[in-house]
Formats: structure tokens, sequence, C-alpha cells
């Protein structure tokens, strides 16, 4: 008898245990709002990486193409389902070249952008997959992802990891802001520049 009613108040305190605390959702994870003004000590490690980044592999440069991080159409003119998806598709090839960077020297300067880049794919991934945001992919964004991986195999890994160190401003005060704005960024964009009304913290 005395087992029965222990097993009942276990049953019973699972219960209220459950309802007192929630199972965290999809939804409620999704904060990517957080890199509308992007923190200037982050800001000044991705300086500091690109100024060593040329100061070391300058003479050795070569004439990449430009275009991989920068595909038309642009995030701003996708939906924000899509454009997430685009913007973390931009943020893991980032994380990858940084994390497999050629020059040693460097590995040093990249760690704390890619502690910023991995925690932003967290956030667009936990986006993505929230039920506020979940539907089917567009054609426009098959199409976009397509000529990315396309372009994306034919560079060699010395371009890609010139394109993404060069381009690292661009994708967090574009992309990655835009994504942050969600719906408001549409918005912004009817009347404003990428970058005008979407500023970096001082």
């Amino acid at each position: 008898m005395e087992s029965k009613r222990m097993t009942l108040a276990m049953v019973a305190m699972t219960v209220l245990t459950a309802e007192a605390f929630p199972r965290m959702t999809a939804t409620r994870m999704c904060h990517i709002s957080q890199y509308k003004t992007l923190i200037p000590s982050d800001l000044r490690a991705v300086q500091k990486l690109r100024d060593k980044y040329e100061e070391t592999m300058l003479p050795i440069i070569q004439k990449c193409s430009k275009k991989l991080l920068n595909l038309r159409p642009t995030v701003f003119h996708f939906m924000v389902h899509d454009r997430l998806i685009i913007v973390e598709k931009k943020v893991t090839l980032a994380i990858h070249i940084l994390r497999n960077i050629s020059n040693p020297e460097l590995s040093t300067y990249a760690s704390k952008p890619l502690d910023l880049l991995v925690s932003i794919r967290e956030n667009l991934r936990h986006c993505v997959n929230s039920r506020t945001h979940r539907n089917h992919h567009s054609q426009h964004l098959d199409h976009w992802l397509k000529e990315f991986n396309k372009d994306k195999e034919m560079e060699s890994q010395q371009c890609l990891e010139e394109i993404v160190i060069l381009n690292l401003f661009r994708l967090l005060n574009e992309d990655v802001k835009c994504a942050a704005y969600m719906e408001v960024c549409n918005k912004l964009v009817q009347h404003l520049s990428p970058l005008q009304g979407i500023t970096t913290a001082n």
C-alpha cells in the first residue's frame, strides 16, 4: 500500500513539474533579433582578422571571384524563411573556412569571429526550425542554393578563404542584420540602402 502511494506521488510530482517547467520549444529559442546590433569588441576582432590576413597573405592573394557571398538576388529580395536559410548557409561556409584556416598564424585571430559565427548559426537554425517560419522552400531559394553550391565547388580552398575573410563585415552588417530584423527588413530596404538604417554599434 505504501509503495502504491509513493508511486502515485511520484506520478503527480512529474505532472506538476512538467506543467511548471514546460519543454522549451524551437520557437522560444529563436533569438536572432539580438544581432540587430553587433558588439563592438566582436567587430574589432573581425577587423583584426582581416588586417592580419591582408598583412600576411597579401603577396599571394589571388584574384578570386567575389560573387559567392554576394549572389544575386541578395537576401533582401527573399521572404523571411528563405532569408534565414540563405544566411545560415553563408555563415556555415564561413565557420568551415575559419576552422580550417591555412595559415596557423591566423588561427588565433579567427577564434573570436568563429565563436560569434557559431552562435549566430545556432540561432539561425532554431529560427528556421521554428513553427513560426516553417514552410516549403520557394523556387527562388532552390535556384539560389544550386548556384551557391555550384560556385562553392568551383573555388579553390585559398579563394574560399579570401572570399570569406574579406567579406565577413558584409556578411555581418548586411546578411545577418537583415535576418535579425525579420519582416522589418523588407520595409527598411524599400526606402534605404542595405547599410542605411541597419547600422553597426559604435
